[in-house]
């Protein structure tokens, strides 16, 4: 009985996400909820992106891997929704960071898409 007890806690402990990542998700589903909606209301998900940026940054340097893609993943969906909400200097920064924590090719994408759209607004 003592090693299945033993067990179910092991498990519990490392089935659990940290509270970055379900923030993360949280925000997410938000978005998703937002444009499924009208489309123009991502005030919820910012915050909870924001907030995955705040528990993180904290912890810098000494983050994990997987904490580095989720904080590149939440600097990537800030600069989504600030597009989305046409503030396009604060979404060039948030693309900037997630490039910087991550260079791969889904942020650099996103950067380029910003850059253009504010030389477009020019």
């Amino acid at each position: 009985m003592r090693f299945l007890l033993i067990l179910v806690i092991l498990f519990f402990f490392i089935g659990c996400k940290s509270e970055a990542e379900l923030t993360l998700e949280r925000g997410i589903q938000y978005y998703e909820w937002a444009i499924e909606s009208n489309g123009s209301n991502v005030d919820k998900a910012v915050i909870e992106f924001k907030q995955v940026v705040r528990l993180l940054s904290d912890k810098l340097p000494n983050i994990s891997r997987n904490e580095v893609m989720i904080l590149s993943k939440a600097h990537h969906n800030l600069a989504v929704c600030y597009l989305k909400k046409e503030w396009l200097d604060a979404a060039e920064q948030e693309a900037r960071n997630a490039f910087k924590l991550m260079p791969i090719e889904e942020n650099k994408a996103t950067l380029s898409v910003v850059i253009l759209e504010r030389k477009n607004k020019n």
